[in-house]
């Protein structure tokens, strides 16, 4: 039997996550990006204002927004062999997802991560446990979709570059949203791949690590990594919206205004499967010359509806779009500047 019904596998992490909502003492640190800590006395018992608990995960994530924007969708997961698992086997069913690629270990307990959400930022205690035990079988027809979502944990990106053969050969399109880990300790092994991605997506942070450029600089780490490509790249930077390129053009996407801004979490993967459920809509074949602006401006909205969605609520998917979301009046304008991209002539 071959299946030709996924229009995505997502491949990647599940995490079963616990957020408390503090109001605990913060002092300054040098060391902290914020300049800020949190002050805990050691040994005590500390107060929480509320506790919510909820299924993510970048592959859980992706997987709950493209279920959600009406696309038959499977996650490649590992869980432990554990409640947790339960719970997430649970959101897999709630949100009508296929559960035919998770597996189990017995090795590790599932995921997890606790995060502390406090004055509008998030702190993350992160335990991999399973995901860690990701492995990528050879190619069968079990893995065949139309498009694979790819964000590999842990040391599971030693299989990015098997990952890109198989799509490469068997005409399945790939986004790809690697984490600074894999970035970190696979950098020229993705540098090398990045001709073969139909959509490539990283933060800030992740594009200037990745291109040796500076943070402040993301105009140069565009640059690098629109060179290299083929197909769709963006850069996202939180409230600074995200810019991207179609080879032709450079669209510069602002982002939409937040009711309330609650818990940041999952918003990069929100964007990022968003943009691509906006490309499996409009059949978009992500080939350099060939794109159509208006299928960008559609996925660019989508992403960015999608982003903003998900930050007003807690969880890193509960909030994430339905297929009608973007039809919302507060989604109907979003003022995206195109450029058109000046060719120069080689001698």
């Amino acid at each position: 039997m071959i299946f030709n019904s996924r229009d995505v596998i997502t491949i990647g992490s599940a995490t079963f996550d616990a957020f408390l909502k503090t109001n605990l003492p913060l002092i300054f640190s040098e060391s902290s990006p914020t300049k800020k800590a949190f002050y805990l006395d050691f040994g005590s018992k500390l107060h929480c204002d509320d506790a919510f608990f909820s299924v993510g995960g970048n592959a859980m994530n992706a997987a709950v927004t493209f279920s959600r924007q009406g696309l038959e969708v499977a996650p490649m997961i590992v869980l432990g062999d554990d409640e947790a698992a339960d719970l997430v086997l649970s959101r897999i069913a709630e949100e009508g997802i296929d559960s035919g690629l998770v597996s189990f270990t017995d090795k590790r307990s599932t995921s997890f991560s606790t995060v502390i959400l406090q004055a509008g930022e998030r702190t993350l205690l992160n335990y991999k446990g399973a995901g860690e035990f990701l492995e990528i079988p050879d190619f069968s027809s079990a893995l065949r979709a139309s498009w694979w979502y790819v964000s590999l944990p842990g040391k599971s990106y030693k299989y990015f570059p098997k990952v890109v053969e198989m799509a490469r050969k068997n005409g399945i399109k790939l986004a790809f949203n690697p984490t600074l880990y894999h970035i970190n300790e696979g950098k020229q092994a993705i540098l090398k791949n990045l001709k073969y991605i139909d959509f490539f997506v990283v933060n800030t942070e992740e594009a200037a690590v990745l291109t040796d450029t500076r943070v402040s600089d993301r105009d140069a780490a565009f640059e690098r990594l629109n060179k290299l490509s083929k197909g769709i790249i963006a850069i996202t930077a939180g409230s600074e919206g995200s810019i991207i390129s179609d080879g032709e053009r450079i669209y510069k996407v602002p982002i939409f205004k937040t009711k309330k801004f609650v818990d940041r979490t999952g918003a990069g993967d929100a964007f990022a499967s968003g943009f691509v459920s906006g490309l499996i809509h409009k059949k978009e074949k992500c080939v350099r010359g060939k794109i159509k602006p208006e299928n960008i401006l559609h996925s660019a909205r989508l992403a960015s509806a999608n982003a903003v969605s998900v930050v007003e609520g807690i969880g890193a998917s509960v909030s994430a779009l339905h297929k009608n979301g973007l039809k919302s009046s507060r989604f109907d304008n979003l003022k995206i500047t195109v450029k058109e991209i000046k060719k120069t002539n080689k001698k």
